[in-house]
């Protein structure tokens, strides 16, 4: 019988060593969450630091966490400190493609060509990269830095067969491909519908 409550105690143990911290995690990324969306970065700054989201988010879930801060934020000194402290980190390769995917984007909107190409290549390096996120990656590069318009044809001509966010990402880059051609026009009219779809 001592040897049944034994294994009960176990079990009960290891259920709430499940629960518990399957709901502060819940309950923690709500209130982060809620955080940025509120802009209340004070907040943000103490519940991340908290004894409880060391024990329930593992440290680069906190990192990203704390860039996601920064890149609401808009503060480029802190921005350019996290992507470079993810740097003396060891990651694993889908931690390394989410942390090079954003790096990538942010890069591309400050047209900063350097590091544009630093974490371009190293996202096309990964063995993780999907192709569709490799020809992403090319025709953004493409696009915003060598500032090429030669698939704006064949990008108007599939832009109906897509919704949503994807959408919004073709017009956005049908909007940069306008522009670098020098039809100021059309490409605020892209930018424009790109927006529109983006919010929908």
């Amino acid at each position: 019988m001592f040897e049944l409550w034994i294994i009960l105690v176990i079990l009960f143990l290891f259920a709430l060593s499940i629960v518990i911290p399957k709901r502060l995690r819940s309950r923690l990324a709500g209130e982060l969450s809620s955080c940025l969306m509120t802009r209340d970065f004070d907040r943000f700054d103490r519940l991340i630091e908290k004894r409880s989201a060391q024990f329930v988010f593992d440290p680069f879930n906190i990192d990203f966490m704390k860039l996601n801060a920064a890149l609401v934020k808009q503060d480029p000194a802190e921005i350019d400190r996290r992507f470079a402290d993810f740097d003396q980190c060891r990651l694993n390769d889908k931690q390394k493609e989410a942390v090079y995917y954003n790096a990538f984007y942010y890069y591309v909107a400050c047209s900063d060509i350097a590091k544009v190409r630093l974490y371009g290549n190293r996202l096309l390096n990964l063995a993780t990269c999907s192709e569709a996120l490799k020809a992403e990656t090319q025709k953004y590069y493409a696009v915003m830095i060598d500032h090429s318009y030669a698939d704006l044809d064949e990008d108007l001509a599939r832009l109906d067969q897509l919704e949503g966010e994807e959408k919004a990402k073709a017009e956005f880059l049908i909007s940069k491909m306008f522009e670098n051609q020098g039809d100021s026009q059309q490409a605020k009219l892209y930018l424009d519908r790109s927006l529109e779809h983006l919010h929908s």
